[in-house]
């Protein structure tokens, strides 16, 4: 019996011919690994050890020869190394199950700088946790949150013990401790944290509080010493996201960088663009907000570099895939929907707003910080109510009246606390500026909160969160959609960092 030959088949021969663009190939390819991970969390998982160089053959296929067929089988081949990677963390943190319920003692560094709740506990993440059995220590995969009431001297990147009963895990979180018990095992920390903590002593001796705490927390994210007034405060104005090491931060660093520098050398601009997030994450450590927020900028950069643009759909998609292979509870973390939410803000919604309102002009630097942080709070609302139910009225307003001050607060604090080190005799009148604009940062906030109906209590359902992304996409499509092919191009250039 003679088998068909390809030819026989027209439809067939002209897939196999037809080239799909990239600008769907990539998201579709993102979007694969991301669906095959969250149905991994509905216990749907695929077996694939044995499949796994056919289907790196297949992505191979897919990338270099981009017809519809290929194209085909490298999205199901994403799909299933998604689906794969997630089943083998969940099958890796099974180690956590014999011992929940249970008092133990889980030994780890301390990731990041410990914060404070509203009842004043102590919590902290842990990293490179090993469980002490007696004799016995098991490596724990992922990372554990530790609640404590009392208040050890326990820094960033210390050695711990921590003893107490093993609870569940949640979000990102492998497993949880509540009202443990601490014993600081090493002191150890790395250089920067050690001129990190003399920075933050510096500034606090030449500004007044929440002056000091609100400067740190801009300049290098740390606000574990911010009072509960003013935590309160921010939180109520959907504030609080100024004041942690995140991608915003990054985000107006970077920028600002490429604004000030990109009519003299591009390479300059690229190698401070490139110094700036090294040094920052340095500084605030490498927190999965910091994370994403350079991975975005870095590929952005080289390829703004090498005169090719990312659409920002593109790059979103594959920037998502590629954090959550790395590490799948990512798709549990609220941060992690809350910062891609407000890229996709700040990289798609907000340059065809500004070009709405500037057509082919540009508008300042603080205008477009001021734009920009509007519509990242518009894009993040949604999930904030699905989440906490906080409708913050006058949020938008306040990020608008703080956003734009936000770069000149962190280098004026910058500016105090180096002083303070380096030149201690000039530091008061090197403080200056850094007290003025803070005045100005702690009064807006103050007078904002102090408002009684400054938030409501407004929860939203699941499928109005849809319609609400469903509504943006649309508008988006067709804000491009009125644009000429150059006018898109000049946007796409200005679109990202």
């Amino acid at each position: 019996m003679r088998l068909p030959h390809p030819t026989h088949f027209p439809m067939l021969q002209k897939m196999q011919h037809r080239e799909v663009r990239r600008t769907f190939f990539w998201p579709a390819m993102g979007l694969a690994v991301l669906v095959g991970i969250a149905l991994s969390y509905f216990y749907v998982i695929v077996n694939i050890i044995w499949l796994l160089p056919l289907l790196i053959i297949c992505v191979i296929a897919g990338v270099w020869k981009r017809s519809v067929v290929t194209v085909g089988l490298a999205i199901i081949a994403a799909f299933l190394l998604g689906n794969w990677r997630a089943g083998q963390f969940m099958q890796s943190v099974q180690v956590y199950d014999h011992a929940r319920g249970k008092p133990v003692l889980i030994e780890g560094s301390i990731s990041e700088d410990p914060t404070y709740s509203k009842k004043r506990n102590k919590q902290f993440i842990i990293s490179e946790a090993v469980l002490v059995e007696g004799n016995k220590r098991t490596t724990l995969p992922g990372v554990v949150f530790v609640s404590t009431p009392t208040s050890p001297d326990a820094q960033r990147h210390n050695r711990v013990q921590v003893a107490g009963k093993l609870g569940s895990a949640f979000g990102p979180y492998q497993a949880s401790i509540f009202f443990a018990k601490i014993t600081v095992v090493s002191k150890d920390q790395h250089m920067v944290d050690v001129l990190r903590q003399r920075f933050a002593a510096a500034t606090a001796s030449v500004l007044p509080e929440p002056h000091a705490s609100l400067g740190l927390g801009f300049a290098i994210g740390m606000k574990s010493s911010l009072t509960e007034d003013m935590s309160e405060s921010l939180k109520a104005l959907s504030l609080t996201h100024v004041v942690v090491a995140s991608g915003y931060n990054l985000t107006i660093l970077v920028r600002a960088a490429k604004r000030l520098r990109e009519r003299h050398s591009k390479l300059q601009t690229m190698l401070l663009s490139f110094s700036l997030i090294g040094i920052f994450l340095l500084i605030t450590g490498a927190s999965p907000s910091m994370v994403r927020a350079g991975l975005v900028s870095t590929l952005v950069l080289l390829a703004w570099y090498v005169g090719r643009n990312f659409r920002p759909h593109v790059l979103l998609l594959l920037v998502m895939a590629i954090t959550a292979l790395a590490y799948p509870p990512f798709l549990q973390d609220l941060g992690w929907w809350l910062s891609f939410s407000a890229f996709a803000g700040i990289m798609i919604v907000a340059p065809l707003l500004i070009e709405r309102l500037y057509k082919t002009k540009r508008p300042s630097l603080l205008t477009q910080i001021a734009i920009e942080t509007m519509v990242a709070e518009i894009m993040t609302l949604p999930i904030i109510l699905l989440v906490f139910g906080n409708l913050s009225l006058l949020g938008i307003i306040a990020n608008v009246l703080v956003g734009p001050l936000i770069p000149l607060a962190m280098l004026a604090t910058a500016v105090a606390g180096l002083t303070e080190m380096l030149l201690p005799p000039l530091a008061s009148l090197a403080s200056l500026p850094a007290h003025v604009i803070l005045s100005v940062i702690v009064s807006s906030i103050r007078l904002l909160s102090s408002i009684p109906w400054t938030s409501l209590q407004v929860f939203i359902s699941p499928t109005a969160l849809v319609l609400w992304y469903v509504g943006f996409a649309a508008l988006t499509m067709m804000l491009q959609r009125r644009l000429s092919r150059e006018r898109r191009r000049a946007i796409l250039r200005q679109q990202i960092v």
